[in-house]
């Protein structure tokens, strides 16, 4: 496999470093320059961009493999459970995997309900890496011991796993036990070598455990990301307060004064801008083109096949699907998702005005290492 994927784009093109797992935006004489010395360990795509302001194809997709899950939270954005069954079977998988390899699609993330519990899991990793992809799995880090050794040996680049507070704060939201089973994954994996990552949904029923889950990923080098429970799925009738900016950014504060006294790296991302849209505050950054943006370079694949054009899975109540995957080519409903944006795009002067060609050649360029991640850091601030 060779290391590096070229894709030509309206506004020049992409380098993909499947190494390093890093996306570099190219103008269009630097995206020539290169091509022209016909780089060695690198595929070349050369799809014709149409003139839209939404990329030629993804650079990430993100599959929901099931509705399925061995756990039944309170809050599941896609109400999953142990009862559900819905599935992608593995020649519907495999099928649009094949023509994203063809459209130049860098990263496959596949997830739930718990992505583990699709009968073919292992099988759908095995072609994902065999036909190029960066790999990232969305999981509880609730596995069997046969699991969890199959895990820490596959091909997948990174697993994040959701643990929504130290001990009883977790356990009190997502089972009794499962903290010790999930952190124990987590350490697991470290060990094995693999790159791991963990995943907070805060509300105000786990807020006051949100510092000490901190400081314990701190401690022990893994990367933490807190966004906030969104009212979709089995929260869709929360009735809880919000959680305020000024409360994030003390919280912020307070991990940062900690990683200074302890002199070590802080490793955790607080999605402020998130918060503020669910407490409608005015925030450090924008969400609104943060969501732009990403709908414009992910897109996600529901268990029933139903293309939606974000790759956050708590947005999806508020798109519509553009398509489905088990009676159409994925490229055909890509093609539909351009029209869409381009049609949003016209709707106010301001959005008309703006060179959102620019925006994602920016995004790619300023953040360097964004993954699909909302990054909460002033090169951010520097795009919006």
């Amino acid at each position: 496999m060779n290391r590096y994927v070229m894709r030509k784009e309206v506004f020049g093109g992409l380098l993909y470093d499947r190494e390093k797992v890093l996306v570099y935006s190219l103008d269009e004489k630097r995206f020539v320059d290169i091509l022209r010395q016909s780089p060695p360990n690198t595929d070349i795509i050369l799809r014709e961009s149409s003139l839209c302001s939404t990329l030629s194809a993804p650079t990430r997709v993100f599959f929901i493999l099931t509705n399925k899950c061995n756990l039944n939270c309170t809050y599941c954005s896609n109400d999953s459970s142990p009862l559900k069954e819905d599935l992608l079977n593995f020649y519907e998988v495999s099928r649009i995997l094949y023509e994203l390899k063809n459209m130049g699609v860098f990263e496959i993330s596949f997830g739930g309900g718990e992505p583990l519990c699709h009968p073919d899991f292992f099988k759908i990793v095995k072609l994902a890496k065999e036909l190029g992809f960066v790999i990232f799995i969305n999981s509880n880090g609730i596995y069997t011991e046969e699991q969890k050794k199959m895990l820490a040996k596959s091909s997948i680049d990174k697993i994040k796993i959701s643990i929504d507070g130290v001990s009883g704060v977790n356990d009190s939201l997502r089972g009794t036990g499962n903290f010790e089973k999930a952190w124990s994954s987590m350490l697991y994996f470290k060990k094995m070598g693999k790159r791991v990552k963990v995943n907070c949904t805060l509300s105000r029923k786990n807020f006051f455990g949100a510092f000490e889950l901190s400081k314990l990923c701190n401690d022990n080098e893994c990367g933490l990301k807190i966004a906030p429970m969104f009212n979709v799925g089995r929260a869709k009738n929360s009735k809880m307060e919000p959680i305020l900016l000024e409360e994030i950014l003390n919280l912020r504060n307070q991990i940062e004064n900690y990683c200074k006294e302890k002199g070590i790296e802080n490793r955790t991302n607080i999605t402020s801008s998130l918060f503020c849209e669910l407490s409608g505050e005015k925030g450090e950054f924008s969400g609104m083109h943060i969501e732009c943006c990403i709908n414009r370079i992910h897109t996600s694949i529901d268990f029933d096949g139903s293309v939606i054009q974000t790759g956050c899975q708590t947005y999806f109540e508020r798109h519509k699907p553009l398509g489905n995957i088990k009676n159409e080519n994925f490229s055909d409903v890509w093609a539909k998702i351009q029209v869409h944006n381009e049609k949003v795009k016209n709707l106010t002067k301001d959005c008309r005005e703006c060179d959102l060609n620019q925006r994602l050649a920016n995004y790619f360029w300023v953040t360097n290492d964004f993954h699909g991640e909302v990054f909460e850091n002033g090169k951010t601030k520097i795009i919006f």
